[in-house]
């Protein structure tokens, strides 16, 4: 079977939430399938191509300007298109792709994220994981006030231009898929899908092995995630300036390490307050993982499933997390992980578990279980790969 695969960035580095889950179905489909790639790259070193293209078909992996990007982003603003659909518009992959279709007929199409949909409009039959409703999240930062200013108004507008666009996406696609319930629920909110299908995230287990407590720090509250993204840079912001401090009140010892790739210039003044530490661009997660004493998720803004979330259970570090965080995650609350709301009561959970050792042993081993029961990826691939299968059989016998 021959299958084009459009995905909004190159997964060549499988840290980021972006690209974890379309590395994953990229190899998958290729052990199975040829495949070939198109995607956009927006690292400065777009010319490397990662060791697994050699196993796909053919990749085509066109660098994403940025200037160009804005640009195309500033028109869309005038003339009422979605602005992030413009960012993505790189005309030479626009022309790279229909090349690939005039030369090869396909049997199928897989298209990463609802922003470059667009690219493939009118291709049939095809697949669109939309991972999440992009466009809640720019409701989300628009209604929750995490932005100001100009950002503000844009992500107001872009939150109902990109919903048209996720509406035209869900309702022409073969197939939609989201990666959680609560996700699929928001999407037969504002449209009805031809077809709508959950396939959830995964964790690595041999890249994520389990820690126990020995080894452990006293107080660590360990936040992980990309650190130029607004929502992380929100809950990042909410932990140091306005939870360990009431933490520390409690427990002295209790400081913050941050853990991410290009922190910005609020992220590093986050870095200069008392019990703070950053560390930007690692090469690994994992000794951050397995030295932290909990992993603290406090976000006010979450969609989809928090890849940090299953790394950290899967880890061995018992997980905090606010309601918003968790409800994409089939983990029992209390049992799994801690789950609380507000200032008061977050802070009241870290400091009990901070306090109570064998609580948070009990915790470690229930989150990896609920991660190796329900998050391994073999399982969750396969069904992503027959849903593939089985909607270009479709189209061969349409």
């Amino acid at each position: 079977m021959r299958l084009l695969y459009l995905a909004h960035r190159v997964p060549d580095r499988p840290t980021k939430g972006d690209k974890i889950r379309a590395y994953h179905q990229l190899r998958a489909l290729a052990a199975r399938h040829e495949v070939h790639l198109f995607a956009l790259s927006d690292e400065p070193d777009h010319d490397t191509m990662p060791a697994w293209s050699r196993e796909v078909a053919s990749a085509t992996v066109v660098p994403l300007c940025s200037w160009r990007s804005r640009f195309r982003a500033g028109r869309a603003l005038l003339a009422g298109g979605p602005l992030t659909a413009a960012c993505f518009a790189e005309p030479e992959l626009v022309a790279r792709l229909a090349a690939a279709r005039r030369a090869l007929r396909f049997d199928a199409a897989v298209v990463y994220s609802g922003a470059v949909d667009p690219l493939v409009a009118g291709m049939r039959p095809r697949v669109l994981d939309l991972v999440d409703v992009d466009s809640e999240k720019f409701r989300l930062y628009y209604e929750c006030g995490t932005v100001r200013g100009v950002r503000r108004v844009a992500c107001g507008i872009e939150a109902r231009r990109l919903r048209r666009l996720e509406q035209r996406a869900a309702a022409e696609a073969d197939v939609t898929v989201v990666c959680t319930d609560d996700e699929a629920s928001v999407l037969r909110g504002i449209v009805t899908p031809r077809r709508l299908e959950v396939v959830r995230n995964g964790v690595d287990f041999d890249a994520y092995p389990f820690a126990g407590p020995e080894r452990r720090a006293e107080a660590e509250l360990l936040f992980v995630g990309a650190l130029d993204y607004q929502a992380n840079i929100d809950a990042a912001t909410h932990l140091v300036r306005d939870l360990l401090p009431r933490v520390r009140a409690s427990v002295p010892a209790a400081h913050v390490t941050l853990v991410g790739r290009a922190p910005t210039a609020a992220v590093l003044a986050l870095a200069r307050a008392p019990g703070v530490v950053l560390h930007a661009d690692v090469d690994s997660v994992v000794p951050f993982l397995h030295r932290a004493t909990l992993a603290v998720l406090p976000f006010r803004i979450a969609r989809g499933i928090q890849n940090k979330a299953l790394e950290a259970l899967a880890a061995g570090l018992p997980v905090v997390a606010t309601s918003e965080t968790a409800k994409g995650l089939e983990a029992v609350p209390a049992r799994d992980l801690v789950v609380a709301d507000g200032v008061d009561a977050l802070g009241q959970a870290i400091v009990l578990l901070l306090k109570d050792p064998s609580r948070r042993a009990a915790l470690a081993i229930a989150g990896r279980a609920i991660v190796e029961s329900r998050y391994a990826w073999p399982a969750l691939l396969d069904r992503f790969v027959g849903l593939v299968e089985e909607t270009a059989a479709k189209g061969r016998a349409s």
